[in-house]
């Protein structure tokens, strides 16, 4: 059996709790890393100190940021009468990609997975009815625990954080169209008609069973347009 020295070792064993790195991927990775030269390793080492440091996540929407509120949720062009509820971050690169939407966000950070154990309290529900209730400036997202972990965004302050009390018209329910994300949706439906707000869905172009992050800009764009479908919700 092939052994590696043991700095070797360990740096594969990192690489392969990334998410779609196998143990070949890995160990490639490892030896271009090697092989790169101390400058090069230590651009990579900077760039992930400056993540850890700096990015946290938007008290407001959730989404990962470098400031409080983050440009997205202060920017006054924006429609804050209309939120996009996705996911995860990935998803809101995936949507501003596409340049249609003018709306806010918000992120869930994981889906409804009953057989998993995880349920509404697991995700950031509560926040997101806090903010078409307008019960405050959005939960904010446990923040010390969460602020340690990913970095402290910079506060900020002024037109951008009192605009985000503007009243919440319309929801849409941009989750992925498999079983969790269909789940987590019809969840949300169900929780956000009492309180008088439009809800709508993602309804056209995104195949079941997809990846949001996957969508060509085509598909988003079809699925952005109006009108959005309340069909399948069952509200």
């Amino acid at each position: 059996m092939q052994t590696y020295p043991k700095a070797i070792a360990g740096l594969i064993d990192e690489l392969r709790k990334i998410p779609g790195i196998g143990p070949k991927t890995a160990q490639r990775l490892a030896f271009h890393l090697v092989v790169s030269g101390k400058s090069s390793i230590d651009l990579l080492i900077d760039s992930l100190a400056e993540v850890r440091d700096t990015i946290g996540y938007c008290s407001v929407c959730g989404n990962l940021t470098d400031i409080d509120p983050c440009a997205i949720c202060q920017d006054p062009q924006r429609d804050a009468s209309v939120i996009c509820v996705v996911g995860y971050p990935k998803d809101v690169l995936a949507i501003e990609r596409v340049g249609g939407y003018k709306g806010l966000y918000h992120v869930l950070h994981g889906y409804i997975e009953p057989l998993k154990g995880i349920g509404p309290d697991d995700i950031r529900v509560k926040e997101l009815i806090a903010r078409v209730t307008g019960a405050g400036q959005a939960g904010h997202l446990a923040q010390a625990g969460q602020s340690a972990k990913m970095g402290q965004a910079q506060q900020v302050s002024g037109t951008g954080q009192a605009r985000l009390g503007s009243q919440v018209k319309e929801v849409i329910l941009a989750t992925n169209p498999d079983i969790d994300g269909e789940t987590t949706a019809l969840y949300l439906a169900r929780a956000l008609k009492p309180l008088g707000v439009k809800v709508t869905r993602l309804a056209r172009g995104l195949p079941f069973g997809a990846d949001l992050d996957y969508a060509d800009e085509v598909t988003f764009a079809r699925a952005l347009e109006l009108p959005r479908h309340r069909d399948g919700l069952h509200l």
